[in-house]
């Protein structure tokens, strides 16, 4: 049997949504706190992902630090879209203060369940959550069932499900011109871009994980279709890699740097 035809059938999804399903079982449930960006936290752990990306101390995030020097003050409005469990959002709250507002959106049911957790565990009562996907079109998506849910046409983990999908402009519709938007959905971050140009409307500034080689092409888009939207006249553009350095000017990246997946931050003139 070719191995490749044979992870792309019903059976091995299936396999891979027992082994899912198992990693939730076997996981120890906890509750644990650390700082996060220099706010203390405190965090559910019920799955092994969340363990490994929050059960430690987080230093200062490069993009947190730019935003921060931007237009993440107290009393901004913030879009967080792909939420995972909320941890990011509760960051964001914080900078934001009483009087400011985020709105953070996750489709998966297991992560939009433990935003619901954690925020109640730290009585933050600025975040609004909504379980949706973001994308390009109003409507829906079949989406997977992995720990760090993404569409079905960028990863097809598990059995899939079907989720509810709305635009950026949808939530501006909703909610009012956002002063910043941190946007991290798997590769469907160009066609979400496309369709929220009514953020661009106003002043605002942006985060994206642009996820090259993982997933922004199997979307239909290129690294370039996200820069599109942040010309140098418009934006102070900055970018890093997954490392811990700095991020730097983007017209300062070597040679090869968006070769692989990377962060944009982009600052609104």
């Amino acid at each position: 049997m070719n191995k490749i035809w044979f992870k792309e059938t019903l059976i091995w999804r299936i396999l891979q949504q027992i082994r899912h399903k198992i990693s939730l079982f076997m996981t120890i449930k906890d509750v644990v706190e650390h700082s996060y960006c220099g706010e203390r936290l405190k965090v559910t752990i019920q799955d092994p992902l969340a363990k490994g990306w929050y059960d430690h101390d987080w230093p200062m995030l490069g993009e947190i630090r730019l935003l921060r020097q931007g237009r993440l003050k107290s009393g901004a409005l913030v879009f967080d879209l792909g939420g995972h469990q909320g941890v990011v959002a509760m960051v964001l709250a914080r900078c934001v203060g009483e009087t400011g507002r985020v709105i953070t959106a996750e489709p998966s049911p297991h992560n939009f369940k433990m935003i619901l957790k954690n925020l109640d565990l730290n009585k933050i009562s600025n975040v609004t959550a909504l379980r949706f996907a973001i994308g390009g079109a109003e409507g829906n998506l079949e989406f997977s069932s992995g720990l760090n849910g993404t569409a079905a046409k960028v990863s097809k983990y598990g059995v899939t499900q079907v989720v509810p999908m709305i635009t950026i402009d949808q939530l501006v519709k909703s909610h009012g011109n956002p002063q910043v938007v941190f946007l991290d959905i798997e590769g469907f971050e160009a066609l979400a871009l496309g369709a929220g140009r009514t953020a661009f409307n106003g002043e605002c500034d942006f985060f994206v994980e642009v996820h090259v080689q993982t997933g922004l092409e199997a979307a239909g888009n290129k690294y370039t279709d996200v820069l599109d939207y942040f010309p140098g006249d418009q934006f102070e553009r900055f970018v890093h890699h997954d490392d811990g350095k700095e991020p730097i000017r983007i017209e300062d990246a070597p040679d090869g740097f968006f070769e692989e997946r990377f962060f944009l931050t982009a600052l609104a003139k």
